[in-house]
């Protein structure tokens, strides 16, 4: 990685830069193994080549949970990958650990100002700049919109209310045979940091304090842990070892009535049990200070101020990122396009 001096999360970024390497064929790592997203990919690799045709693109995925060993063990074998797509954690591990270069000339050249301020500053550490953000991940807490209305029950707004909730859908229900009540990450993987993060800071708790403390046994962080043993008392057994992929498919099978996950749910249930689509719901957060939903995307690409042809490489990228015909509907949601 030293060799090339940058943290790519998405070929999309590759396209942007002119990064002098000795090497013919540019090797990157990615933890995106989802086909629309390979397809996406790909589809920025061709667009970098017609602009860079002395170079090819290897593209490698492995899980989240194995990435940080991958890259370790190249290294060590003089293999280092030249791209890696890394979360802002392991940014930082490997960073300190002198595996990585600096990205800050790649940043200025796309334009600090294009980025919004948070993602910047979580590939930041020691006042340098380690990666080039591409995408902000947040979890959802998703529920079955069909056995809420047929037990009467509304989205919850408090952990109360979501507890409540999984208990009244778990065990043999009329007419659905046996569901769970919630499927949640608890294996050794990214996905298990993210889910009791969600709830530790949606409780007050924090990993550390301002001083750089170690704080995860504060009284709000416990009360989060005690609440999560709680939930997971209704979850599938094996649940020990769910990760990302388990979760996902646990609702997207419809074997559960609730999950905490990332808006890419949508596509695992209309590619594999499309049946389902209309039964799921979403719990969605406002920002008290705007009023606006904090998922909707679209409010955030018209803030941008974007040029007719930066909006067309966005529509580009969300064709390719989902089916073809759903992102025909997405790219219209988002860019307003024919």
């Amino acid at each position: 990685m030293k060799r090339t001096g940058y943290i790519l999360a998405a070929l999309v970024e590759l396209a942007l830069l002119s990064a002098p390497v000795k090497a013919q064929t540019l090797q990157v790592l990615s933890a995106e193994g989802d086909p629309n997203s390979v397809a996406a990919i790909k589809w920025a690799a061709a667009e970098f080549k017609k602009t860079h045709p002395d170079f090819d693109i290897a593209y490698q995925t492995v899980s989240f949970t194995e990435i940080g060993q991958k890259i370790i063990a190249a290294t060590a074998a003089g293999a280092a990958p030249d791209f890696v797509h890394l979360d802002d954690f392991a940014t930082s591990v490997l960073a300190d650990q002198g595996m990585l270069e600096t990205a800050g000339d790649v940043t200025d050249a796309i334009g600090k100002d294009d980025y919004f301020p948070v993602p910047l500053e979580a590939v930041t550490f020691k006042g340098k700049v380690w990666g080039v953000p591409f995408s902000n991940g947040f979890n959802i807490l998703w529920y079955r919109k069909d056995l809420y209305e047929k037990n009467g029950l509304k989205p919850p707004k408090n952990w109360a209310e979501l507890l409540e909730n999984v208990k009244k859908l778990h065990g043999n229900l009329p007419n659905v045979g046996q569901m769970y009540g919630i499927a949640l990450a608890l294996n050794n993987s990214n996905h298990t940091n993210d889910t009791i993060q969600n709830f530790m800071w949606s409780n007050g708790a924090t990993i550390l304090d301002v001083s750089g403390k170690l704080v995860i046994d504060s009284p709000e962080a416990v009360e989060a842990y005690k609440y999560l043993a709680e939930l997971f008392k209704y979850a599938p057994p094996g649940v020990a070892q769910y990760g990302n992929l388990e979760v996902m498919n646990a609702f997207a099978t419809g074997r559960v009535a609730h999950t905490n996950y990332p808006a890419r749910m949508v596509l695992q249930i209309i590619r594999t049990n499309p049946k389902l689509a209309d039964m799921v719901g979403a719990v969605r957060g406002i920002d008290p200070e705007t009023g606006e939903y904090y998922d909707d995307t679209k409010i955030y690409v018209d803030k941008l101020g974007l040029s007719d042809a930066d909006r067309k490489v966005l529509e580009n990228v969300a064709v390719q990122r989902f089916e073809r015909e759903h992102g025909k509907l997405v790219a219209a949601r988002l860019f307003v396009v024919s």
